[in-house]
């Protein structure tokens, strides 16, 4: 045994560190020894797995409450929660990435492996922050308060754990560590101080930086009433995409593209398209303004929108004579970078 092993390094009983889900594997040590590597990721995934399914169970109870007290509106997004959860929890369980980079006579990078053993606490924790986040949901169901903000802390949290889980995923096939000098903002990262700025309204031909692309704006719809929004038609090309700018800057934006969809009107909860199962979230309305190259026009509309796991974004517009379908996926508004012309 040498200095650098994990059994030492990180021994249960050491005085400085702090008790984790991990001492509860039997024989988990981390990763130094090849021959166990597979064995201890299996042992670590099914603790997490199961402690995590403890967690959606008390949502369960949840959506019962909320049916039990016939408060339909609030049940939509907390079966979205925690089939986000669930999504989560059966990816834990069942990933199947390889294990090459970590069982290959070479000798691992002991930085990985240090890595990796940081990931697996970050994991284990996370089963304390979800379990408080599902406390505020509890209480809010139990005291019939709004369950939007609790679910909204819920669906980051499960997202930022989604992040650990895939960083992890990649030193386990690769066997090395990461270069990446953030990795440990994914690992523990800090909570998102809420937007308070809004964007700047853009024009035509303005520049647009999103999902890693560069676009021209082509065309701007811009709506007021309780809840404006603000849609940029994106062109790159023969590319187009509808970039949505809720007027709330505490909301994320959504990436979109036009598609031949419609249902009835109103339509219906839940709705399933692509595969994906979506539920209705919001119904906005207000006085538009289309702006194009062939100039403007003005009308009234009508908005539904629902969501998806994993950020899934799918509205409905109904201006009376034209129908709208636009369906994409939610983007932080930190990944999204505006730049208008000057002058």
């Amino acid at each position: 045994m040498t200095d650098t092993d994990a059994r030492t390094r990180y021994p249960q009983s050491a005085p400085n560190r702090r008790p984790s889900r991990l001492d509860r594997i039997p024989g988990y040590r981390g990763y130094h020894e090849k021959e166990t590597r597979r064995d201890a990721d299996g042992a670590l995934r099914r603790m997490l797995a199961q402690d995590y399914a403890e967690q959606h169970k008390r949502l369960t109870r949840v959506q019962q409450t909320v049916l039990a007290a016939r408060r339909l509106d609030q049940l939509a997004p907390v079966d979205q929660a925690a089939g986000r959860l669930n999504h989560f929890i059966d990816r834990v369980r069942t990933a199947t990435y390889g294990y090459a980079g970590l069982r290959d006579s070479v000798q691992v990078d002991e930085r990985a492996l240090d890595q990796l053993y940081q990931f697996d606490l970050a994991l284990a924790d996370g089963v304390d922050e979800v379990s408080a986040k599902v406390d505020a949901i509890e209480q809010a169901a139990e005291g019939g308060g709004d369950l939007h903000a609790p679910l909204a802390d819920l669906d980051r949290t499960v997202r930022d754990l989604q992040e650990r889980f895939d960083a992890r995923a990649d030193l386990f096939q690769t066997g090395q560590p990461t270069q990446n000098m953030k990795l440990f903002d994914v690992v523990k990262a800090p909570p998102m101080l809420p937007t308070t700025e809004a964007p700047p309204l853009l024009s035509l031909n303005d520049a647009v930086t999103a999902d890693g692309q560069d676009w021209l704006v082509a065309a701007r719809t811009r709506v007021d009433g309780a809840t404006p929004w603000t849609d940029y038609l994106l062109r790159d090309g023969e590319m187009t995409k509808w970039l949505i700018v809720p007027g709330d800057p505490s909301q994320p934006m959504a990436l979109t593209e036009q598609v031949d969809f419609w249902t009835r009107v109103p339509p219906v909860t839940p709705l399933i398209f692509g595969g994906v199962t979506y539920s209705l979230v919001g119904q906005q309305s207000g006085a538009g303004t289309i702006t194009g190259a062939a100039g403007e026009r003005t009308g009234t509309v009508n908005a539904y929108v629902y969501s998806g796991v994993d950020g899934a974004y799918l509205v409905l517009r109904d201006w009376g004579s034209d129908r709208q379908a636009l369906v994409g996926h939610t983007v932080a508004r930190n990944d999204v970078e505006m730049y208008p012309r000057q002058g």
